[in-house]
Order: structure tokens, then C-alpha cells, then sequence
């Protein structure tokens, strides 16, 4: 059992599938001690007043203010035992609306030399907290710090540090939002996950790094983001898929795919036909990707597809067709995509209104084979892998 500086405990839980039992208690213990920052509490800062906070030129006497506010709360961020209430004091200005550039980069500098001991700590919780302050805080220098955690062997490390950068990312998403980073640091911040996702064999810490890209999609105040975000969520997750080759993935995984198709769909719609959006063939590739993947899987011998043969009993009829679920999710939203990237590329195609999916639910023999044959037409263009 491990005691988190939050009041929380871990317990022993089932492990993962094809995963070290230990491998996901480390996870699982980023996870517990990460779901009490999903929000801030909105608490009232004497002595910082807002308009510090908001201000776009900080002069000397607000730097004052703002140190005179940090610095009894260093000793705080390293003690373990009194973590969650310096943590949470310290990043509590940022939830007031308008916050600038200014202030992000001198909170930075007063936390600048802290911040880097909790990352280099040997307790897991400093770091965890160093991981997400650095984040939170959001500017080129303190991201630059989370990057290397994404190589670290221990998984719950790996997932803290990517739900950082998707920290940094959300802090400077909405049109209103000022940055204090620019494009430059978001493709390396998005280069560093994809090269991570392509190594992790941790389901959730997987999801982590591909949640991080997707959030780097909806940044709208740094030009090119948006962009750089979905292309690499497209093509990293389809070049995984390509070398997956025959092998299964399994479901919990499988589900990030699913999640990561719903970003790029959702990225399609609304879109102005008359100028296609630049990430239109990654999106498309990510489909046919997805869709190989499942050429794949139904051509294998002594596929984990298995379809329901006479004889079978319900329950193992119920089996089989539940090992479909999450794959059939996979094949509709690539279906999705493909429909609708193939519409903003050629106006005049229609969907054929098919749905392999529905087919792909039933664990029947024939209609395995009619997706199959559906497949290979729909990508007659693309070479079914």
C-alpha cells in the first residue's frame, strides 16, 4: 500500500493485460495521485492581487510581490508532507482568467531552482508534483524540463509527465489565452510523446502521450498548432499500427486508438471543402492504417476474432462477440474518417452507407468476409497491409 501526500491510498489492484503486475501499480499510482489536480481550487491569494496576475508588463514592485508570495512556499513543495497545500496555493492563480505571459515566466523564475529537485527527487510524489507544477506554469523553459521524465522506466513517472504537457497544452487553449510558449516548443513537445508512444508498452501511459498530442489540436492562440497536433496524432498512431503487424492489440490500448480517431474525426467536420485542412491525408492515413489492422487480424490464423460456429453455447457466443467490441469501435470511427476526409478531398463522393462495423459485431464467418472484400475496395487506392 502506498500513502499519497493527498490523503489517498494504493491498494493492490488487478494488473494489466500482458503487463508486469508491478509495472501497473507504478501506473496506477500516477493515475490516483494525478486525479486530485483535475481541479484547481479557486482560492483567494492575499497579497497577490489579481491584477497582478492579469498584468501584461510586470513592474519591479509586482515581481515583488509575486516573490514575496512564492518564497514560503518553497520549503512546502519539498516536503512531502506538506506538498498538496503549497502546490496548491502556488498554481491557484492561475485560475484566474486573463493570465499573462508576464506573470507565467516570473512564477517560473521564482520556482525555477525548486522545481528541478522535485523532478531529480527520488520520491516518487516530489516528482509526480514537480512534473505537474512545471506543467501547469506552462512556459518554454519549465516544459523543458518534462520531457526526459517521458523516457523514465518507471510507468507512473512516463504517465506524469505526460499528463504535464497536456497541462501545458490546455493552458493555452481558447481563443483568449496568451502564451508563454511558442510554436517551436509545442513540435518539440509533440516530438518527444510520439517518440515515447512508439516505445510504451503501458496501456495508460500510452493514452497519457496520446491524449497530451490530441490537446495540442485544439490550441488555437499559436499558429500551426493545431496542425502539428493532429498530423502527428494521425501518422504516429497509424505508423503503430502498421508495424503491429499480426499482433493483437489489446483492448485498453486498442481504446486510445479509438479516442485518437475521434480527435482527427472531429477535426473533419465543419470543414470548408473549397480548402481542405492540411492534416486531410494524415487523417486518412490513420484509417487505412486502422482498417489494415483489422484486414490483418481477420486473416490470421487462429484469429483472437473468432466467429460463432453451430453448436456454440450462448455464453460462449456472448464471449466472442464481446472481443469484437472494441475493435468494431475501431473500424467505425475509421470509417468515419475516411467518409468525411474523402469528402472534403472530392465533394462529389457520397458515403456508400455501409457499415462494416455493424458487420464486424456480428463474429459471423460471412460477414468477416464481406468486411474483408469491403476493405480492400474502400482502400483499392491504398495497398491493404
Amino acid at each position: 500500500m502506498l500513502a499519497l501526500n493527498d490523503g489517498h491510498t494504493l491498494t493492490a489492484s488487478v494488473p494489466f493485460k500482458r503487463l508486469r503486475a508491478s509495472a501497473s501499480a507504478c501506473c496506477i499510482f500516477a493515475v490516483t495521485a494525478l486525479a486530485s489536480f483535475a481541479a484547481l481550487p479557486a482560492l483567494a491569494q492575499a497579497g497577490l492581487p489579481n491584477a497582478v496576475v492579469t498584468k501584461v508588463a510586470l513592474e519591479p514592485a509586482d515581481k515583488t510581490v509575486i516573490a514575496d508570495f512564492v518564497t514560503p512556499l518553497k520549503p512546502l513543495l519539498i516536503d512531502e508532507a506538506k506538498l498538496k497545500s503549497g502546490r496548491e496555493q502556488l498554481l491557484a492563480p492561475l485560475n484566474v482568467a486573463g493570465v499573462t505571459p508576464s506573470f507565467r515566466l516570473e512564477l517560473w523564475k521564482q520556482v525555477s531552482a525548486t522545481v528541478p529537485v522535485m523532478i531529480k527527487s527520488p520520491n516518487d510524489t516530489l516528482v509526480v508534483n514537480g512534473l505537474r507544477i512545471a506543467g501547469e506554469i506552462a512556459t518554454d523553459t519549465s516544459v523543458a524540463l518534462v520531457t526526459d521524465s517521458l523516457k523514465s522506466p518507471k510507468s507512473s513517472i512516463r504517465f506524469a509527465a505526460s499528463f504535464a504537457i497536456r497541462r501545458a497544452f490546455e493552458a493555452v487553449q481558447g481563443p483568449t489565452k496568451l502564451a508563454a510558449m511558442d510554436l517551436g516548443t509545442i513540435k518539440q513537445l509533440i516530438r518527444a510523446l510520439t517518440v515515447a508512444m512508439k516505445t510504451e508498452a503501458d496501456p495508460k501511459c500510452f493514452d497519457a502521450m496520446a491524449r497530451a498530442v490530441a490537446a495540442a489540436a485544439d490550441i488555437q492562440v499559436i499558429a500551426g498548432a493545431q496542425t502539428e497536433g493532429l498530423k502527428a496524432l494521425a501518422l504516429t498512431t497509424g505508423e503503430i499500427l502498421h508495424n503491429t503487424g499480426v499482433k493483437a492489440i489489446d483492448d485498453e490500448t486498442l481504446e486510445a486508438y479509438v479516442r485518437a480517431g475521434t480527435t482527427i474525426r472531429d477535426s473533419f467536420t465543419n470543414q470548408n471543402p473549397a480548402a481542405p485542412p492540411p492534416w486531410l491525408e494524415a487523417g486518412m492515413t490513420f484509417s487505412v492504417e486502422s482498417l489494415s489492422y483489422v484486414y490483418r487480424q481477420l486473416h490470421k490464423p487462429d484469429p483472437e476474432l473468432a466467429t460463432i460456429k453451430a453448436g456454440d453455447a450462448q455464453n460462449v457466443i456472448d464471449d466472442k462477440i464481446a472481443a469484437r467490441r472494441v475493435v468494431a469501435q475501431l473500424v467505425a470511427i475509421s470509417e468515419s474518417n475516411y467518409a468525411l476526409a474523402n469528402q472534403l478531398r472530392n465533394p462529389l463522393v457520397q458515403s456508400s452507407g455501409n457499415s462494416m462495423a455493424d458487420l464486424i459485431r456480428r463474429a459471423d464467418t460471412t460477414a468477416d468476409a464481406t468486411v474483408s472484400t469491403y476493405i480492400e475496395e474502400l482502400l483499392k487506392d491504398k495497398r491493404v497491409r
